[in-house]
């Protein structure tokens, strides 16, 4: 079930884990970091049923310690996840109560999704078992960024960069797996496989694709009082946000494209949402550079400030006028 040839790409990555299982020099502590979505629980979980593995050439997937990872029942494998809003001191002090127990095998793996939600007391107390780990414990530690960990936690693990693949690897990957190569799903999966996947076969996001792009062409011709009366249909999905704000990225950067070409033939094959050409030139056609600039500045000032957790109703109202108003 889980396997390194079922990992694409990343290659060099996995060859140096590879030749930390062959020459036994493993770290007792790993961070793998990446976006949601770029493989981080694959590679994590196929790197830990290797650890576990009873075979000279892990992962065997025949030996009783595979066949009891494959289905979710390894008693040296312990997992925290959590659906809460933080993983708190209390957690990580009743899974030390169980990694202090010896393994069944040689190994025993601790392995902690969403770390960037651990508080700092959380973190400290994990702090301790990091600094001096049983022999026979590895700890995999699943992070989005190591903006929110500790200095001292960082320093004692090794860090794994999940980077995005190219465009190419992308493309390679839905020609195999048979996913319906539109550019646009392409360049908003931005390297990640895990969303090409998801918005592929999502109509609920084909939608909110759709909604975007009606949204930017009724916010042009609305007047600036009604650019409040749009917010509200911000406000009802509001938990897509990010999504529509990245789609509008894809729809300005097509603008600029035509706009810069002189809306030449040619620049059809850089045009993302070609599916959506007819309807983006004709917007585009109204517009100058310096206004598709200043209405992707906007974007991106309303991403950053979300993003340290501004007033939202502030924050995207502020983007609609200075749409409208460029």
């Amino acid at each position: 079930m889980y396997s390194f040839s079922d990992i694409f790409g990343n290659k060099q990555l996995i060859e140096n884990l590879k030749k930390s299982l062959q020459n036994s020099t493993l770290s007792h502590a790993y961070l793998f970091l990446g976006p949601s979505g770029i493989g981080k629980t694959l590679l994590s979980y196929t790197f830990a049923k290797s650890i576990l593995c009873e075979e000279e050439y892990p992962p065997c997937g025949i030996c009783s310690s595979c066949r009891v990872f494959d289905n979710y029942n390894n008693p040296d494998f312990i997992k925290i996840s959590t659906y809460s809003k933080t993983i708190g001191v209390e957690i990580i002090r009743d899974v030390i109560k169980d990694i202090i127990i010896p393994p069944n095998g040689n190994k025993k793996i601790l392995l902690i999704d969403n770390v960037d939600i651990m508080t700092v007391a959380a973190q400290n107390s994990l702090l301790k078992t990091l600094e001096e780990p049983p022999k026979y414990l590895i700890i995999m530690l699943l992070g989005i960024s190591k903006n929110n960990l500790l200095v001292t936690l960082l320093s004692r693990c090794t860090i794994i960069n999940m980077l995005p693949l190219p465009d190419e690897d992308v493309m390679l990957y839905a020609k195999k797996n048979n996913i319906h190569e539109n550019r646009f799903y392409i360049n908003y999966a931005a390297g990640n496989i895990g969303t090409l996947i998801k918005i592929s076969s999502d109509e609920d996001f084909k939608n909110l694709r759709n909604f975007t792009i009606d949204f930017l062409l009724n916010l042009e011709n609305a007047s600036l009082d009604s650019v409040f009366d749009l917010f509200k249909n911000l406000e009802e999905r509001r938990d897509k946000i990010n999504e529509i704000l990245s789609i509008m990225q894809i729809f300005f950067r097509d603008c600029l494209i035509l706009i810069s070409s002189n809306f030449k033939n040619d620049a059809h094959d850089y045009i993302i949402q070609y599916d959506n050409i007819n309807i983006i030139s004709s917007y585009a056609r109204n517009l100058t550079i310096e206004q598709i600039i200043k209405r992707n500045d906007a974007i991106n000032f309303t991403i950053d400030v979300l993003s340290k957790n501004a007033n939202f109703q502030m924050a995207i109202e502020v983007m609609l006028i200075r749409i409208r108003q460029s």
